[in-house]
């Protein structure tokens, strides 16, 4: 929500008609943002305390993002991409057991969702660059041109790839093995030979939506290393 409040003049030129926070003054908006934020706070003392500040710390740097951070060149990005790392602290009492295939599950979780989610960004960076420079901002497609920004993100996919595969190969049990290395690894490579041969916004909506579909593939491995399938 809060995005959207400081997003409303951009998304009218990158996506118009989808931001409605318009709608509403920009007090009622504050409000609801607060309200909101409030009622997910309030459960995390009573069902794990030692996430509370953690918590309670995603929020207060969504909020840095949302205001300033976003406007400049990898600032923003690497803020969502940390955040969206940071999420998998719930799933870290998986690894209690200590089990090699755990331990490498936990890291690669954190580290496949830090770097698919920076992909994201960046690629939604190209895919707003026309809002994005009429307000000023800083960001890395912006910076240094999209022809470059596409270079670096192959090399972030070049390291997301030979991530897969060696978490894949580190797998013990078969299912595991298969869905990491048919499924998210092929749809991985599938997603980078996209970006390569993007050329307009359509295009970068388009791989964008494919790194969310992405992201969904990669966290569902986490049902089968539970059920050590």
């Amino acid at each position: 929500l809060i995005n959207d409040i400081f997003d409303f003049k951009i998304d009218q030129i990158n996506r118009p008609g989808t931001n409605k926070t318009g709608l509403f003054s920009f007090k009622t908006n504050i409000f609801f943002y607060i309200l909101f934020t409030f009622i997910c706070l309030i459960p995390w003392p009573f069902v794990k305390p030692e996430f509370f500040f953690p918590a309670l710390a995603v929020q207060v740097f969504l909020f840095i993002y949302s205001y300033q951070l976003k406007k400049y060149p990898l600032a923003g990005n690497l803020t969502v991409a940390i955040l969206s790392s940071i999420a998998i602290l719930p799933t870290i009492p998986i690894a209690e057991n200590r089990t090699q295939e755990q331990f490498i599950f936990i890291w690669f979780l954190g580290f496949f969702s830090f770097l698919s989610t920076l992909i994201r960004e960046i690629i939604k960076d190209i895919e707003d660059i026309e809002g994005d420079r009429l307000e000023n901002c800083k960001t890395l497609a912006i910076s240094i041109g999209i022809p470059k920004t596409k270079k670096w993100l192959s090399y972030l996919f070049f390291v997301l790839i030979i991530s897969e595969i060696y978490w894949g190969l580190s797998l013990i049990h078969f299912y595991s093995k298969v869905w990491m290395l048919l499924v998210v690894l092929v749809f991985s490579i599938f997603t980078w030979l996209k970006l390569y041969k993007a050329n307009s916004k359509s295009d970068y909506s388009r791989i964008s939506k494919m790194m969310k579909i992405l992201m969904l593939l990669g966290i569902l491995i986490v049902i089968f290393v539970h059920f050590k399938l």
